[in-house]
This record gives structure tokens, C-alpha cells and sequence, in this order.
């Protein structure tokens, strides 16, 4: 080891100019060649799967997760963190969300932590998972509160419709750091939805008696037009297909689950025409009518 002692050194030193050119191909055979002269070198293993993870080569990937687990004793935790990711890569959201979290009970780093948290939280948002990305969420804010961290559960919040919750996290990343980019880009948003919540929270009340009952299609569709107003689209579309489901032949909810859906007025109208019968003037009509700001 002494004698590969200056051709290790100089691989590192090849290695680091490597990563700042951000030449992942050098990077990979270097680090392949230091980890032949020190096998037992976690940091330069973890460098070569992050740099196999960015150029996608997944199944060498796997290969050196296998050879790095076999080398290094006890497994470092962040293996399991790692083959989460390779599996999030490969479409496999079960066995990532397994790795992830098997990654946290091994005992990562806070730092890490949270990190492996925000992917959990992030892959429940894909799934419309939104209990569970706020519990995630949770767990990031006590592993370290900060602005953005407050922000992140903030919008978890608002999915579930707890608005005074949410209210109080987005002002508590105010009072944190109102210089943070997340708060600047995030309160603006929650302070027009403010405006809102006294007609959304009288809604919520009637929905709540009888959620499942037709009549409150309509309360639905009148809480997503709401929602538009207020700048939430996602809102909106979760009560547009909720009043569609209740009540599958009505027109309105039909025309404001498109809305949500088309990225402009043309495709809409399109959109419009071939699901319905109905003429392209009172669907136009309908939709200046909805979405009109006041």
C-alpha cells in the first residue's frame, strides 16, 4: 500500500480535476482505478455510483453497489440510500420507497436524512400519495426547520385542505428567512389564496356533510372555480374530477375538469367538441363564465 501510496495520491488528484470539468466518463475510470489500489475507500465508491447513477447506467450501477457491499464492512448505510435511487431510475417506486426508508432506519446522517425524506415525499406527490408526503414533510421540518422546509410541508398542507395549518407553517418560513427563495416564490401565492378561504372553508362544511351524495357535485364545482380564482389549478382538479365522479353526465363538471386539464384556449375548445355534443359557443360561454378574475 505504501508503494501505491504517490500513484493513489495522483489519481486523486486526476480525479478531483475531473469532477470540476464535470467529465463523468474520466471520473468513473478513476475512480474504478483508485478503488483497485484501495477497495475499502467508501467515498470513492459512493463517486462512482453517483457518477453511473447521472449517465444512467443502471446495471453497472448495480454491479457496484453489489461489489462495494462486499468490500466494506459494516455496510455503510448509504448503500441502501443508493440502490433507492437506482430502482426510483428503473421505474421500480416499491422497491425504491423500501431502500429509502431502509436507508433512514439504518441510521443515515440528519443531513442525509432529510434528503432521503424529501425523495419519499417527493415520490408520494408523483402517486397523489398526499397523507403520506405530509408525513414525510413532518419528518424533514424536525429533522431540521428551516424556511424552505416550512414551505415544503406548508403546500402539503394546503393539498389536504388544512388551511390553518398550512397558514402557520408558510408564516413561520416568513419569520425564519423572508429572504429564502421558496417563501418569496410561495407567499404571494398563499396570501391571494387568503382572499378565498372564507368562501372555500363554507364550502368544505357543506361538502363535509354529505361528500358522497350527488348534490354535492355541484358545491365541488363551485369550490373548484374558487380555486381558480385563487391561483390553485391542482385544487381545482381534484374537486372537478371529484363532482365528475359524483355526477359523470354533468356538463359543467365535465367542461371545468378540462379547463384543469388544456394548456390553452384552443386545445380546450378541441377538447371540448369531441367529448360533448354541446356547441363550442356555450362551452366558451361557460368557460369566460368560470374563469373570469375579478
Amino acid at each position: 500500500m505504501r508503494a501505491a501510496a504517490p500513484e493513489l495520491r495522483q489519481l486523486r488528484l486526476q480525479l478531483s480535476v475531473a469532477e470540476k470539468a464535470e467529465d463523468n466518463a474520466a471520473s468513473a475510470e478513476l475512480s474504478r482505478r483508485i478503488l483497485e489500489i484501495a477497495p475499502t475507500d467508501s467515498k470513492t465508491w459512493e463517486k462512482l455510483v453517483r457518477v453511473q447513477l447521472t449517465i444512467k447506467d443502471l446495471d453497472r450501477c448495480n454491479t457496484t453497489l453489489d461489489r462495494w457491499e462486499k468490500a466494506v464492512k459494516p455496510r455503510p448505510a448509504v448503500i441502501e440510500d443508493l440502490r433507492g435511487d437506482v430502482a426510483f431510475e428503473q421505474e421500480g417506486y416499491k422497491n425504491a420507497e423500501r431502500h429509502w426508508l431502509a436507508s433512514i432506519a439504518a441510521k443515515l446522517s440528519r443531513g442525509d436524512a432529510v434528503n432521503t425524506y424529501a425523495k419519499l415525499a417527493d415520490l408520494c406527490v408523483a402517486q397523489s400519495r398526499w397523507p403520506k408526503n405530509l408525513e414525510f414533510r413532518t419528518r424533514i421540518v424536525a429533522l431540521k426547520d428551516t424556511a424552505a422546509n416550512r414551505v415544503g410541508r406548508a403546500t402539503a398542507l394546503l393539498r389536504l385542505h388544512h388551511w390553518d395549518a398550512a397558514y402557520v407553517d408558510i408564516n413561520k418560513a416568513n419569520a425564519l428567512d423572508s429572504s429564502d427563495q421558496t417563501v418569496k416564490e410561495w407567499l404571494p401565492q398563499f396570501e391571494r389564496l387568503q382572499k378565498f378561504l372564507p368562501q372555500i372553508k363554507a364550502l368544505d362544511a357543506q361538502i363535509a356533510k354529505s361528500p358522497n351524495d350527488p348534490v354535492a357535485a355541484g358545491l365541488s364545482i363551485e369550490r373548484a372555480r374558487i380555486f381558480t380564482l385563487a391561483g390553485r389549478p391542482l385544487l381545482a382538479l381534484d374537486d372537478a374530477e371529484r363532482a365528475l365522479k359524483l355526477q359523470p353526465a354533468s356538463m359543467r363538471a365535465r367542461i371545468q375538469t378540462a379547463l384543469r386539464t388544456q394548456q390553452n384556449c384552443r386545445s380546450a375548445k378541441i377538447f371540448f367538441v369531441e367529448m360533448t355534443s354541446t356547441s363550442v359557443s356555450r362551452c366558451c360561454t361557460s368557460w369566460a363564465h368560470w374563469t373570469r378574475v375579478s
